[in-house]
C-alpha cells in the first residue's frame, strides 16, 4: 500500500513540477516535456504492468481527429501557401500527438484512482514552495549579493532586464523560477483559479489564497494584478464567502492590516507598475497592450484564413485565440470557441479566468497551456458518488 501510494504521490508530483518549469530548458529541451513524458511513461508502465490501462473511444476519436485536422493544416498549406514550412509544422504536428497521448493517460489514471483531491493538494503544496523561493529570490537581489540565488535560474533567464520594471533600476518584480513575472503571475492565477472554482468541492486553505495572492502582487504585473482581482471578485460574489468573512472578521483583521501595510509600503512600486500603466492605456501610449488586442491579429492572413498560415509557422503571439486563427485557420478557430464556450456552461467563473488568461499569455503549442486544459478538464467534471 505504502508503496502505491509512493508513485501515486510521485506522479502527481512530477505533473505539478512540470507545470512549473515550463521557461526551463537545455537547448531545445524543455524541462516541462521531459518531466510529462516521464509521467506518462511512468502511468503507462503501471498501466501495462496492472491491467489497468483504460482509454475510451471517445478519447481516440478525439487524438484521430486533433491529427486529421493538423494533416489536412498542412496538406493545405504545402498545395496553397508559398511561405509554408513544412519543418515547423511536422514539429508541432508531433507536439500535439505527443500532449494528446501523454495527456490521455494522465486524466485516465487520476479519474481511475480518484486521485482528484490529492492532485490539488500537492499542486497547492509545490505553488506555495515556488512562492517562497520566489519571495527569497527578490530579497536576495534587494540584498545584493548577500544571499546566493543565482542557481534557480542557471535553465531560464538571468537578465536584470526580465526582473527590473521597465527601466526602473530600484523596483524588483517577483519571477520565481519563471523567466519573467507574467509568466509567474499566469501560474499563479491559474492555480488560484482552479483551487477556487473546481467543481469537486475543494475549499482553498486562506493560508495558500494570501501566499499565492502575495505573490501574485509581488510580480507588479499588471495583467496578472487584473486577472486576480476579477479572480476575487468572481469567488466573493458567492455569497457564503462574504459572509464567512464577515463572521470571522475578528480573525481575518490583521491579516487585512498586513496586507494594507504592505501595499502602503510599496506605493511607490505600485505608483510606478500600476497607476502610471493605467494612466498609458488610457491614453494609448502602452504598447504591450496594444499588441495583445489588436496587435496579435495582425498576423491573420485574409487570403489564407480557412486554412491559415500553417501550424507553428505564426511567431509566438500573446493572444491564444488569435495565434490559432493565424495557424490553423478558421475550422481550429471556431472548434476552440465551442470548446471554450461548452466550459463557460459548465463553470462560468473558471472559464472567465481561462479566457483572460488565453489573452495574457500565447503559446498553445506548449506544454504549459496544455497542462492548464488537462487541469479545466479534469476538474470541470463532478467526482461520482460511488
Amino acid at each position: 500500500m505504502e508503496k502505491n501510494n509512493f508513485f501515486l504521490t510521485l506522479i502527481l508530483s512530477l505533473l505539478s513540477i512540470a507545470y512549473v518549469l515550463v521557461d526551463w530548458s537545455i537547448g531545445i529541451i524543455n524541462f516541462g516535456d521531459i518531466l510529462v513524458l516521464i509521467d506518462a511513461g511512468l502511468v503507462l508502465t503501471i498501466g501495462l504492468l496492472t491491467k489497468t490501462l483504460r482509454i475510451q473511444r471517445n478519447q481516440i476519436i478525439i487524438l484521430i481527429g486533433l491529427v486529421l485536422l493538423v494533416v489536412l493544416n498542412i496538406m493545405s498549406n504545402l498545395l496553397i501557401n508559398p511561405d509554408f514550412s513544412i519543418n515547423e509544422s511536422i514539429i508541432s504536428l508531433c507536439k500535439v500527438i505527443f500532449y494528446t497521448i501523454a495527456f490521455i493517460l494522465l486524466y485516465n489514471f487520476i479519474v481511475i484512482n480518484r486521485l482528484e483531491y490529492k492532485f490539488l493538494q500537492i499542486i497547492s503544496v509545490v505553488t506555495v514552495i515556488v512562492c517562497f523561493i520566489g519571495i527569497y529570490i527578490t530579497l536576495a537581489i534587494y540584498l545584493k549579493g548577500v544571499l546566493p540565488y543565482e542557481f534557480f535560474w542557471n535553465f531560464t533567464r538571468n537578465d536584470v532586464a526580465s526582473y527590473i520594471y521597465r527601466g526602473y533600476g530600484s523596483i524588483i518584480r517577483t519571477r520565481s523560477l519563471f523567466s519573467e513575472p507574467a509568466h509567474f503571475g499566469f501560474f499563479l492565477n491559474s492555480v488560484l483559479a482552479i483551487i477556487c472554482f473546481n467543481r469537486q468541492n475543494y475549499k482553498i486553505s486562506k493560508k495558500v489564497d494570501i501566499i499565492i495572492t502575495f505573490s501574485i502582487i509581488l510580480t507588479l504585473s499588471y495583467g496578472s494584478i487584473l486577472i486576480m482581482f476579477l479572480l476575487k471578485l468572481l469567488h466573493y460574489s458567492n455569497l457564503d464567502n462574504v459572509r464567512e468573512i464577515i463572521v470571522n472578521s475578528k480573525k481575518y483583521f490583521p491579516i487585512f492590516l498586513c496586507l494594507l501595510l504592505f501595499l502602503l509600503n510599496m506605493g511607490d512600486s505600485i505608483e510606478g507598475t500600476v497607476f502610471k500603466r493605467t494612466q498609458e492605456i488610457f491614453n494609448g501610449e502602452d504598447s504591450s497592450t496594444d499588441s495583445r488586442i489588436e496587435g496579435s491579429w495582425s498576423y491573420v492572413a485574409e487570403d489564407t484564413i480557412f486554412i491559415g498560415n500553417g501550424i507553428g509557422n505564426t511567431p509566438t503571439i500573446y493572444n491564444n485565440f488569435a495565434y490559432i486563427l493565424s495557424d490553423l485557420g478558421l475550422i481550429a478557430f471556431v472548434l476552440y470557441l465551442l470548446f471554450n464556450l461548452i466550459l463557460l456552461r459548465l463553470n462560468f467563473k473558471l472559464e472567465m479566468v481561462f479566457l483572460v488568461l488565453n489573452i495574457q499569455k500565447g503559446g498553445y503549442l506548449g506544454v504549459g497551456f496544455w497542462i492548464l486544459v488537462f487541469l479545466l478538464i479534469i476538474y470541470n467534471r463532478r467526482l461520482s458518488k460511488e
